[in-house]
């Protein structure tokens, strides 16, 4: 926590650019932040970083099971918590972002179910988000 911080740990952004938006389609009603890196500097994380309230440009996301009430999913800014991480900060995996505007890693082959799917020989990106407006 710093001055841009609340005792609840919510971050602040001094003259954060948003977009309105003019039609909602469908009932949904949350909002939405785009975490990506991308070639502009005035995504949030970059200018939570530009005005001082973290040092890093990460962020940490956990997702427990929805349908488990004592379990909470939680966000960083600026660090990982590795208490959330099985094995701790050993048992956390690093993989380089290889997207310009948006998460992505490098992958040989995956399965979905039963069926392998294998790259190329120089392997394929896959896109890593917690949510999308463009899928």
């Amino acid at each position: 926590r710093n001055d841009r911080s609340d005792s609840a740990g919510r971050m602040c952004v001094r003259n954060q650019p948003f977009v309105a938006v003019t039609k909602l389609i469908g009932d949904s009603k949350e909002g939405v932040i785009g975490l990506a890196p991308n070639s502009h500097d005035k995504s949030y994380v970059n200018q939570l970083k530009e005005q001082g309230a973290i040092e890093n440009l990460q962020v940490g996301l956990n997702f427990e099971d929805p349908d488990d009430n004592s379990q909470v999913s939680t966000i960083t800014f600026g660090y990982f918590d590795y208490s959330q991480i099985q094995g701790g900060e050993e048992g956390f995996n690093y993989y380089s972002n290889i997207g310009l505007n948006h998460w992505s890693v490098l992958m040989d082959n995956f399965k979905y179910g039963k069926a392998g799917i294998s790259g190329s020989s120089n392997g394929k990106m896959a896109l890593v988000d917690s949510g999308n407006t463009s899928i």
